[in-house]
């Protein structure tokens, strides 16, 4: 849509178009079909990545923690805008209790969406940089 008004192909980011194409029942309206969780990790981890629960805060999904460990997960998203200081702790004890690092992440989507934080603004911590390249040392 940006390169579309960019271009004056179109003449508002949010405009008619918009809503002829990508809503309301427009050919471009569709859900996007997501994996499982599980599934997920195994795939992220049977490539040689290392797989991180993102948006714990905002998804309150922590009970997945102990199945998806199973499956290969190295990590939790702890800087994220919409974490609480009640959902940095949980995150912090489950990482404890699972021996998962903690990462960072501003959840950035450009500078459309509404309320966004700025890139860069939820950094990783040193001590989980530290552990993710410790654990990618051999790869």
């Amino acid at each position: 849509m940006e390169y579309l008004v960019a271009t004056e192909q179109v003449e508002e980011m949010f405009g008619t178009f918009y809503h002829e194409t990508f809503k309301n029942g427009g050919y471009c309206d569709f859900d996007i079909e997501y994996l499982d969780a599980a599934a997920a990790v195994r795939v992220i981890t049977e490539a040689g990545g290392l797989a991180v629960l993102a948006h714990p805060g905002q998804q309150q999904n922590l009970e997945l923690v102990p199945e998806l460990v199973g499956y290969g997960l190295k990590g939790i998203e702890l800087e994220h805008r919409k974490n609480t200081e009640a959902d940095k702790e949980a995150i912090r004890q489950m990482a404890v209790q699972y021996g998962l690092f903690l990462t960072g992440g501003s959840d950035y989507h450009g500078t459309l969406e509404d309320g966004s934080s700025e890139l860069g603004s939820c950094l990783a911590t040193e001590n989980a940089l530290r552990i993710i390249f410790n654990n990618n040392s051999d790869k």
